[in-house]
Formats: structure tokens, sequence, C-alpha cells
């Protein structure tokens, strides 16, 4: 009897989690179809997507074009910032790292990655949940 038990908690617990990994792929989709990239822009298969809730209603994304040859010691370092830290996302090869045309979502916990310039390489997106819209999606300066 216990067994029964503790396989349907289990049975139920996996069916959890694919739904609502179901309903972000849905929500990824949704906003990549509703995305207009900036002007300068490389097609959106060329960019490594993360995205993330930043409040109930809102999700921010971070798109950038990954580095064809990474650094090591760019990527020792983002290690080094422990499983919250999201450059790992951006510094390191895959599978930690991620491949262009990729899509990753990121739990709360987890940080976005953060680059100060970089032009349209890389992508800062913000989408309203309840209206269902891309608020902005911008291109990072130059340094």
């Amino acid at each position: 009897m216990r067994q029964r038990l503790f396989l349907a908690a289990l049975l139920w617990l996996s069916g959890c989690a694919q739904t609502e990994e179901h309903q972000r792929a849905e929500l990824i989709g949704k906003i990549e179809q509703s995305i207009h990239l900036p002007v300068g822009a490389y097609p959106l298969s060329a960019y490594a997507r993360v995205y993330k809730f930043s409040s109930q209603d809102r999700v921010t994304a971070f798109y950038f074009v990954p580095d064809v040859k990474h650094d090591q010691w760019f990527c020792d370092g983002a290690k080094k910032g422990g499983r919250t830290n999201g450059q790992v996302a951006l510094a390191c090869p895959p599978p930690k790292g991620m491949k262009a045309d990729e899509r990753r979502w990121f739990g709360d916990d987890v940080y976005l990655p953060d680059v100060c310039d970089g032009g349209c390489g890389y992508i800062d997106v913000e989408y309203n949940v309840k209206s269902g819209s891309v608020i902005s999606a911008r291109c990072h300066g130059r340094a």
C-alpha cells in the first residue's frame, strides 16, 4: 500500500513539473512571436535566450549572441559565483553555457547574465504577461 501511495505521489509531482515546464515553453513562444527586435539586431535564431519572472505579471529576458570561442578564465570566474550566477550561461561553453537559438527558463533565485555594452549582440527584453505584449526590447550600448 505504501509503495502505491509513494508511486502515485511521485507521478503527480512529475506531472506538475511537466505542466509548469510546458506553460513556460508556451510563454516563451508567445514572447518570441510578439517581439520586434530592435534595428541592428541579428535574426532571433542567432541569439541564446534566457527568461525569468521578475514579478507575477512580468517576464525579463536577456538575449545574447554566444561567443564561438569561450574564454576559460571568464567561465571559471562565473562558476565561482555559484549556481545562481546566470553569467555561466553567457561565459561558458555548452552544456552549462548556451549556444545560438537555445532557450532556457531561469528560476527565481538565478540572476540573468549582465553585460554593460556590446550593441545588438545583447538585448534586454521586458514582457507583460497580463497584456501579452512586449514592453521593451533594447540593444545594449557601445563602450
